[in-house]
This record gives structure tokens, sequence and C-alpha cells, in this order.
């Protein structure tokens, strides 16, 4: 899968941009200067929605009330046009200029994302960690985002109901549709977590350790490698009901939903040590580096093509070592990478890479 040509309007501060794109490509330009908005557009393109803004409309720029980032790629030996319009509130999907429904767009363009920010992942809020495996599911399973989407509606309505119960304005037995419905799409989002996290612990480790080749054989978690953890606030699917009737009394307390998916958790382990408690800065880059490289060979498994790999101004972050690592394991892989500076970027990609400098691609 590749991008062939990037087209944004309108997009925070890129007023317009369009840039055809090679299989390497590195952006170059100053910080602040718009080059992380860039790759947060292709990330939008993808998914739907930003990585890092707290509302939808604040993508857009200052020029109208729309933002608009267009690509044509090329996906299975086909080419596809694909353009996400953000106007105002309402978000706007379109497949060869086909208006289409957000849930069946978003993965028609798969992409793996890895920026400076991510590299406080395990330290991150619940919520964060919950959200990378979201992304993740949604690029794997086609029905996934809808799944996802039908149980945020299921929760907020039950919500809804239990502080209409608390406040006397419904009566208890009105739960019973509600909760026959969380149950329903709760065990369904909690099976397909479970899953995929399996699929990242099978590939997770190998990769960790051709990160550790050079260093010392004696360093602590080696022979146990590196393994995600998920927390479950239900811990078996088949009793999910008879934890929801558990949390009752907690959920009317605070007109809130206490159990299911939206309160799951995820942690990694280098062998016995939990990497948000024990695990040195240079543990947990590797860790979370394995990460990348576990999702996207999942998502290279699953669809027999190549994600394209978004690389956030990283290289800066990392030794020699890990970066002609990071690079070498997807040869095959469209990258995008954004740098302050050329110097920071591995030898060989620069030998091979188109070179921008934002300035240049960059009017209005």
């Amino acid at each position: 899968m590749n991008i062939t040509r990037l087209k944004l309007n309108n997009y925070r501060n890129i007023g317009q941009l369009e840039l055809k794109l090679n299989r390497q490509n590195i952006i170059l330009a100053p910080n602040g200067t718009g080059k992380t908005n860039l790759l947060e557009a292709v990330f939008v393109l993808a998914l739907g929605r930003s990585y890092r803004a707290r509302r939808d409309r604040n993508i857009i720029g200052p020029i109208n009330n729309v933002a608009r980032v267009e690509a044509d790629i090329f996906r299975n030996k086909n080419d596809l046009s694909l353009a996400l319009a953000q106007n105002g509130d309402q978000k706007i999907a379109f497949i060869n200029d086909k208006k289409t429904i957000l849930s069946e767009y978003v993965g028609t363009l798969k992409v793996v994302l890895f920026a400076p920010e991510d590299m406080d992942l395990v330290m991150a809020s619940p919520a964060k960690r919950r959200r990378s495996l979201d992304i993740l599911l949604t690029q794997t399973d086609t029905g996934y985002a809808k799944l996802l989407l039908q149980y945020n509606h299921i929760l907020k309505a039950r919500n809804n109901l239990l502080q209409g119960i608390s406040a006397g304005r419904n009566h208890g037995d009105e739960l019973k549709f509600w909760n026959e419905e969380i149950i329903r799409y709760g065990q369904a989002i909690l099976e397909a977590r479970l899953k995929i996290v399996d699929e990242i612990n099978r590939e997770i480790g190998p990769v960790f350790n051709l990160f550790l080749s050079g260093r010392q054989n004696g360093w602590r978690g080696i022979k146990d490698g590196v393994k995600m953890k998920y927390l479950a606030t239900v811990d078996d699917t088949q009793k999910y009901a008879d934890a929801l009737a558990h949390s009752f009394h907690s959920d009317l307390k605070y007109g809130q939903t206490q159990i299911g998916p939206h309160r799951d958790d995820w942690e990694m382990h280098l062998g016995s040590i939990n990497l948000r408690d024990g695990a040195s800065r240079g543990e947990i880059r590797m860790a979370l580096l394995a990460l990348v490289a576990a999702e996207v060979n999942i998502i290279h498994q699953t669809h027999q093509q190549w994600p394209v790999l978004l690389l956030d101004d990283v290289f800066a972050e990392l030794d020699r070592h890990h970066s002609d690592e990071l690079i070498s394991f997807w040869p095959k892989a469209q990258v995008i990478i954004t740098a302050t500076d050329a110097e920071y970027i591995p030898k060989k990609l620069l030998e091979n890479a188109s070179i921008n400098k934002l300035e240049d691609v960059i009017n209005g």
C-alpha cells in the first residue's frame, strides 16, 4: 500500500499543500512549522480522527470552516482516491469521489504512527493505551469500528439511564434491555482485544530480541523477553452478566458503568519487570519500538500489504543502532518521516529517500 499523492486544504496552519510521494519520504522543517500536522493529516485520512486533537474541529484552519485531506493510493494493484472533510463538527468521507459511511471508510488506508509522545505510552492514561489497541483493531478487523461505535452509544444510553434512576426519573427495570446490549457488545470487544494482544505477543518478542543484538548478554529480561498483559475489568466473558449485576450499586452511586472494555487497560512486562514500575528509559524505548514493529507485521499478515509507516521526528530520540534496525524491518513498506535536521536520519535512508522541505510544498 502506497500513497502516491497527498493534498491538504485548510488543515491547521497548512493553507494548501500538494505533495507527490515515493516509497521513502523525508519531510524536513523546524519545530512549530507544521511537519507534525502533515503526518497527523495522513493519520486522520486513514482513521477518521486525530491522535492529538481533543475535538475533531480543532484540525480546521483559519481560512474557512472546512478542513480537507485527499490522497491517491495504490492498494492491491488498484488505484483509489480517498478524501475526508471536517466541516465544522461534521465529518464527510469519500472513496473514489463517492460519499461513504465513516465506519465503512475507516481502515481503507492502513497506517502505523510512531511519535515522540508514544515514548510515554506505558506511563500514559489507560484511555490512551486502550485507544492504541482500538486503532490497531480498526485496521485489522473490518467490523471493529462499527462495533466500538455501537458499544459507545449503548454505554452513553445506559449511563444516562443510571443517572435517571438515581434522580428518581426512571425505574431500575428499564436497565434490562441496555444490560443485555452492553453485555453483547462488551463481550465482542473484549474477545477482539484479547485476540489482538495474543497476536502482539507472538510478534513482539522476536523483534525485541533483534533490538538487543550487540548488547550485553546479561541484560535483564532478555531470557523472558517482552510481553503485553491485558487488564480486563471483566476477566471472564461468560460471567459478564454476573459482573454487571455485582457492580449495579456502584454504577448507580456514580451514574457511570464501572466495568467493561471502556475501563480496561494493558501493561507491558520485560521478564518479570513491569515497565511502568521498574524499567529504564532505554528499556521502555526498545519495548515500544518492538510494539510498533509488531503492529506493522500484524497488519501485513492480515491484509498481505504493508501499512504506511509514519515516523514523527523519532530518530532524534534513537541511537544509530536502533535507527538502522527500525527501518530495516520493512524494506517494502512506504515510510513518511519528519525531522528537524537530516543529520538524525540514517545515512542509508538518506541515500534512497525523496527529501522535501516543508516550506517548499506549502502554499498559504
